[in-house]
């Protein structure tokens, strides 16, 4: 009786127990800082740790260029043991102001067994401010000043001007 429960339990448990030794895996995206002025570069990097037997799938994508401007890209590549860190860093800046969000990314791979899955990153919040160079934060930009208008007497000076340019 004992042997068929024992026989029970490694079926049982198996299964779930190699499921969890090849899904070692997580995704990871992080900023350098989350406050910055306008024009003012952050690095965004995604990063994926994974044993050797994980295949990536996906390729990791850089944010909406509608809002964020890409300065550089570079690939990240690491071998540590049995882990390997891959992804990708980019070097953004932002030229307008308020908060904004950078979507988590999908990340799709391949277990050794040939099933495929996919999991997503966090979530980022940015936020852009003017500073002046005082260090006081303003919260408004100054409109445009209207057009100066010559006086009348100004005229002849018009006229003589328009007369020897040989209008």
């Amino acid at each position: 009786m004992r042997s068929l429960l024992a026989v029970f339990l490694v079926f049982i448990l198996s299964p779930a127990l190699s499921a969890a030794q090849e899904d070692t895996l997580s995704v990871k995206a992080e900023v350098d800082k989350a406050s910055l002025t306008v024009g003012e570069r952050v690095e965004y990097r995604v990063s994926v740790t994974h044993d050797s037997s994980i295949q990536i799938l996906s390729k990791i994508v850089p944010p909406p260029s509608d809002i964020f401007e890409v300065k550089e890209v570079h690939d990240v590549y690491e071998k540590q043991g049995n882990q390997i860190i891959e992804g990708r860093s980019f070097i953004l800046t932002l030229y307008d102001l308020g908060e904004f969000i950078l979507e988590p990314v999908t990340v799709q791979y391949r277990i050794s067994g040939g099933e495929e899955k996919s999991v997503q990153t966090n979530r980022l919040y940015l936020t852009v401010r003017i500073v002046d160079p005082s260090g006081v934060s303003k919260t408004d930009i100054r409109g445009v000043k209207v057009v100066l208008r010559l006086p009348p007497k100004w005229l002849w000076f018009r006229v003589t001007l328009l007369l020897f340019a040989g209008i």
